[in-house]
């Protein structure tokens, strides 16, 4: 118990020390920022191809499926890099104390459109397994799981966009009226 306490009480310390915490946390993401995109890119270069061609091997049916499929999965992991892309943008925007600035909305908007195309194309991918018959268990949750994963992440961003104009049209409300209060001081 004492163990505990004394844990809490240096998180305690240290999230007072607000500035420091928010560097370290933007530097902290932008690690795994580097080893999510360094992650996909091997996906998309050496798993998938591997993947898609012992399923061919596996199952001869199904081998005129390989390309499509395969285009489909690397495109829908060229959009969770630009996604990743945008959100390392947003963290210059965030080190840089300008969060609530108009500039934020257009990686915010990256992030929604690859959102939405990840998940487009991931519903794509599940009617060519349905139309072809070729609906494997573990394809197909993982197809669903792509579907369902990026509607939902991408309808969060579009949520905190919507805070995030909100945010902005305040920010700039507070600025005008600092300005007029000036004049009038």
């Amino acid at each position: 118990m004492r163990l505990v306490n004394s844990a809490l009480h240096v998180v305690g310390r240290v999230l007072a020390r607000e500035r420091w915490t928010e560097r370290h946390a933007v530097n902290a993401l932008r690690l795994v920022l580097v080893l999510v995109f360094v992650g996909v890119l091997v996906a998309q270069a050496l798993v998938f191809p591997l993947l898609a061609a012992d399923l061919a091997w596996s199952y001869p049916e199904a081998a005129f499926l390989r390309w499509p499929l395969l285009v489909m999965v690397i495109a829908g992991l060229g959009m969770v890099q630009v996604a990743v892309v945008c959100i390392g943008r947003l963290l210059t925007v965030v080190a840089e104390s300008s969060t609530f600035s108009r500039d934020a909305y257009r990686y915010v908007d990256g992030i929604i459109l690859a959102g939405t195309v990840a998940t487009t194309l991931a519903v794509a991918a599940l009617a060519v397994q349905g139309t072809t018959g070729m609906l494997q268990p573990g394809l197909l949750l993982v197809t669903m799981g792509a579907i369902v994963g990026g509607a939902g992440v991408t309808l969060l961003i579009m949520v905190l966009r919507a805070l995030l104009v909100r945010a902005v049209a305040l920010d700039e409300e507070t600025e005008a009226l600092q300005a007029e209060l000036g004049e009038v001081i």
